[in-house]
């Protein structure tokens, strides 16, 4: 472990912070495949699933309420809002609806850029107008990030009714943090005259 001698309070108050959320269901998609399939090594991944996690699809997770407990589904597909929100208690699992008021108001006020993954060209336009001196031509990129193509051939795109309900529930932190980040995103392109 590397130990930094923490800064004085009036440097912590001058730092900008930026930030990316992606759509929750994705996210959480990626992460639950990515333990059992290309995380660290081999029998990191095997112990991992041998923990009472399992090796079934997310869909077949979902609508087994032991395996949705046993991954902490719900708190993995709140992650976002959770670290968004911050250290405070009220940011600490389970999360509650003061957690999500305090990161929607973080993103408001207090992260100096909040992008979307999903709209990553809209989100890099803004970021170089925000920053032209760190990100000048940022929005002249030939070619963004783009999402990883997973080896996985069992990931699902779409969920049976039953399985999306229970999505929906699970991530609903995620997914009101996720439309308040994508609204605003919006509203500021708007502001900038970036709007396409």
């Amino acid at each position: 472990w590397y130990h930094f001698k923490r800064p004085p309070q009036e440097q912590l108050n001058h730092i900008q912070q930026l930030t990316m959320v992606r759509t929750p269901q994705d996210r959480l998609a990626s992460m639950y495949y990515y333990d059992r399939h290309e995380a660290r090594n081999k029998a990191w991944r095997e112990q991992f699933i041998g923990t009472n996690r399992g090796n079934v699809t997310l869909e077949e997770c979902l609508v087994d309420p032991q395996c949705v407990e046993a991954n902490e589904l719900r708190r993995w597909c709140s992650v976002q809002t959770e670290m968004i929100c911050g250290v405070r208690n009220e940011c600490s699992k389970p999360l509650s609806d003061e957690g999500l008021r305090i990161a929607k108001e973080n993103i408001r006020d207090r992260i100096m850029f909040t992008g979307v993954a999903e709209r990553m060209e809209e989100s890099m336009d803004l970021l170089g107008t925000l920053l032209p001196t760190y990100l000048e031509g940022v929005h002249k990129l030939e070619t963004l990030p783009f999402e990883k193509k997973s080896k996985t051939s069992r990931r699902e795109r779409t969920f049976s009714t039953r399985a999306q309900a229970i999505l929906n529930d699970i991530c609903s932190m995620d997914n009101a943090l996720y439309s308040y980040a994508d609204s605003l995103l919006t509203e500021r392109l708007k502001r900038c005259s970036l709007a396409k």
